[in-house]
């Protein structure tokens, strides 16, 4: 019987989408609808794992005080909950849609404080959650509170288990990760286009720049990539 695949979340949300006709700025609106999803990159990847048969685990930081949507996705979608609940509540990022799908405008909120003490308390966690050759998925933004490397010692650790690691984030948590001078680089990355050009810093205007690009995000060429452009 296979692992199951290990999702780690640091900075989950709440997203609650806001249905309108039209968004007209400094006006009061009225919406046509709302609705709220448990959200997160590592959360999300966990849902969809579930929903093709596969067994998964999810870790990482929930707030406290508006846990049960998240509890109720785990449960409805047969998810091993592994997250640490800390003080406070998960934040709640905003999505207003336009009825006729041109526009949606996104409203990110700031993340629970995540201290080292509670990172020593996850770390510990995954340690006894994982065995030599899971799948773990690292997935999404890191806190504020956290230094941008965590992802990157997130997988020398993870490396040091035995694991196969994917990496999904974006901005210097994945510059830093991908480093020439990294411990460790990640099995798997998943970057969109926009993030790849961030990365590299400059525009990937054709197919070949892209696969260029993704070759030496692969290897952790990052100087060399950068100069090219």
């Amino acid at each position: 019987m296979s692992l199951p695949i290990l999702t780690i979340t640091l900075n989950p949300a709440i997203d609650q989408t806001v249905q309108l006709d039209h968004l007209a700025t400094g006006r009061v609106n009225l919406a046509s609808g709302v609705r709220h999803n448990a959200g997160g990159k590592g959360i999300n990847v966990a849902s969809c794992l579930a929903d093709l048969g596969l067994s998964v685990m999810a870790t990482g930081f929930l707030g406290q005080h508006n846990e049960p949507i998240f509890q109720e996705l785990f449960a409805a979608k047969g998810i091993a909950d592994h997250f640490i609940r800390l003080p406070g509540d998960t934040r709640i990022n905003l999505k207003l849609v336009e009825r006729d799908g041109a526009n949606t405008t996104d409203i990110n909120l700031p993340g629970f404080a995540v201290d080292e003490c509670a990172m020593t308390q996850l770390g510990a966690r995954v340690a006894a959650l994982v065995q030599p050759g899971q799948q773990v998925a690292l997935c999404g933004s890191v806190p504020s509170t956290l230094p941008a490397t965590v992802w990157a010692n997130a997988i020398g650790q993870l490396h040091t288990l035995g694991c196969e690691v994917l990496l999904d984030t974006s901005g210097a948590p994945l510059n830093h990760a991908l480093d020439t001078n990294a411990l460790s680089l990640p099995d798997i990355i998943k970057p969109n286009r926009h993030e790849l050009e961030d990365w590299a810093g400059h525009a990937l205007d054709s197919t070949d720049e892209l696969l260029a690009a993704q070759e030496a995000a692969r290897i952790g060429v990052v100087e060399d990539a950068r100069q090219a452009g």
